[in-house]
């Protein structure tokens, strides 16, 4: 946050009547307060802003609606639009997967050191090293598939959904993998400088934005089964992607 240029801020345009713009604005109109003292992620910088009668024009202005829909509707170039929830599960989902990467591959090399030094290697540390990675791949195809969804020129509500479920998914497969890893590290976990340990805070700090949870996308997800022209998210072509 320090280093942008702009920002984007979300207000209501009457308090409590509707649900609010966007509005994009120059750094030179607002001011930074530090208040990100969280367990984890503690290095994204998420900042509170604070702006007062500043003036923004119409054109750096959209509806919250707009977001949440995609609009406008996508034009020629490389210029994209998607709907929100068709997406947004990458932007927070990714950055997780890679932390939950690394911690196998710092699980891997403790299992290795511990097998080359002849230390006996327990059969419980192996099996729950082996589940942890392939929940690991399990959230990998789940969030390529909605980054390969996201690449569509139509995003149907089914779609869109599956996308919004297959992340809250990923989320909850990678912390499931992420825990086990840190319980198998036993005590020395708990270690203030311990990798493994700071992956832990920041994966779970990560799970716990709305995007990623689950009820509400599994509530999504099963709304168009509700009505009476539901439909797949694929063509039937396509049903097996």
């Amino acid at each position: 946050m320090e280093f942008a240029d702009w920002a984007i801020v979300l207000g209501p345009i009457v308090a409590g009547v509707d649900e609010g713009r966007f509005f994009v604005v120059p750094r030179s109109d607002y001011t930074i307060t530090d208040t990100w003292f969280t367990l984890g992620m503690r290095a994204t910088g998420s900042q509170s802003l604070t702006l007062d009668e500043v003036f923004v024009p119409a054109r750096r202005s959209f509806p919250r609606e707009e977001l949440l829909a995609g609009r406008p509707e996508p034009v020629g170039g490389p210029r994209r639009f998607a709907p929100l929830f068709a997406v947004n599960g990458l932007t927070f989902g990714c950055p997780i997967l890679g932390a939950a990467r690394g911690a196998l591959r710092i699980a891997e090399e403790s299992l290795t050191r511990a097998a080359a030094e002849g230390r006996a290697v327990r059969d419980s540390a192996r099996i729950g090293f082996a589940r942890a990675a392939g929940e690991i791949d399990a959230a990998g195809l789940l969030l390529d598939r909605v980054a390969r969804s996201a690449e569509r020129d139509a995003f149907t509500p089914a779609l869109i959904a599956r996308s919004h479920r297959d992340s809250a998914l990923a989320a909850a497969l990678l912390t499931s993998a992420v825990d086990a890893l840190q319980h198998g590290n036993g005590v020395r976990g708990e270690a203030r400088n311990d990798p493994l340990q700071r992956i832990w805070r920041d994966v779970h700090a990560g799970v716990k934005h709305i995007v990623l949870q689950f009820e509400p996308a599994a509530l999504h997800f099963t709304e168009h089964l509700l009505s009476p022209h539901h439909e797949h998210p694929d063509p039937p072509e396509r049903a097996a992607d």
